[in-house]
């Protein structure tokens, strides 16, 4: 067997480095990571902020995704928010996602002082008052954000959700409440839903609640709180409750945020 001439070898190797060199890498950024000092927590936050690919050169204002639970939830909510606004699909506008990082989740999410639970528990008024006094304005001082908002959040997130609705309902446009907690503390937002349709006969606003199958006290609360709102819902409250008998707890997140959205954008409101 013949050897390969040195001079064939060295062409060879020259050609593959060669090749190798004009690789170009550059890095493919999802978004941004911003930090902010809210006045309300008297902390830093830090945020992240996807943006549609032409937000540089449209000069158009964007819907915004407000999305708790932000280090876990933000990369592939980004993916559903840039999937549905594509061509050919067109299921929503384009839009912005700000996803908030937690500091103290249990803190910020709780809606009252439950004692025993395994954190500190009652912040969510502050917390609300951290999106509405320096996250939001924030957002729309330095970028082109819309005036349609929306909240999404999972397990506790998804009853801080629901818990701003009952509460502060004009903040957002629409709430995708993921798993809320129903019977916290005493079934202390069983009671906040029915105290707040008593006193709302109309409400224009939009709410997508999903739920995995689960037994006891999770199931019962949310089949009440079904109940109550399909009695007792105010005229205009376009709402859906969806059950995810087939996942889990978590596995369903990535598919409720893309229905949600999807259901929030329906051209057919009726």
């Amino acid at each position: 067997m013949k050897k390969a001439h040195p001079l064939i070898l060295f062409s060879f190797f020259f050609v593959c480095v060669s090749v190798v060199a004009q690789i170009k890498k550059e890095p493919f950024n999802i978004g941004e990571k911003i930090r902010l000092h809210s006045d309300v927590l008297d902390e830093d936050r830090d945020i992240l902020v996807y943006l549609p690919q032409d937000y540089e050169r449209s000069g158009e204002k964007y819907p915004v995704l407000y999305l708790l639970d932000g280090e876990w939830h933000f990369i592939h909510a980004s993916g559903i928010v840039q999937f549905l606004a594509r061509p050919r699909v067109e299921k929503t506008p384009k839009m912005m996602v700000v996803a908030v990082i937690n500091t103290s989740r249990g803190r910020d999410f709780s809606p009252s002082t439950w004692p025993g639970y395994r954190s500190y528990t009652g912040g969510a008024e502050n917390f609300i008052r951290c999106l509405e006094k320096d996250i939001m304005p924030f957002i729309e001082k330095n970028y082109r954000a819309s005036s349609t908002k929306i909240l999404a959040g999972h397990s506790l997130a998804g009853t801080f959700t629901l818990y701003t609705l009952l509460t502060r309902p004009g903040i957002f446009n629409a709430y995708i409440a993921l798993s809320p907690c129903l019977f916290w503390h005493d079934r202390f937002m069983l009671k906040k839903s029915e105290e707040f349709m008593n006193k709302h006969d109309k409400l224009d606003k939009t709410l997508y609640i999903a739920h995995e199958y689960t037994g006891g006290d999770e199931a019962s609360t949310m089949q009440e709180f079904v109940d109550l709102i399909q009695a007792n819902a105010p005229r205009n409250l376009r709402w859906k409750s969806v059950l995810m008998d087939k996942d889990t707890h978590f596995t369903y997140v990535h598919k409720a945020i893309y229905e949600g959205l999807e259901y929030i954008f329906a051209t057919d409101k009726d």
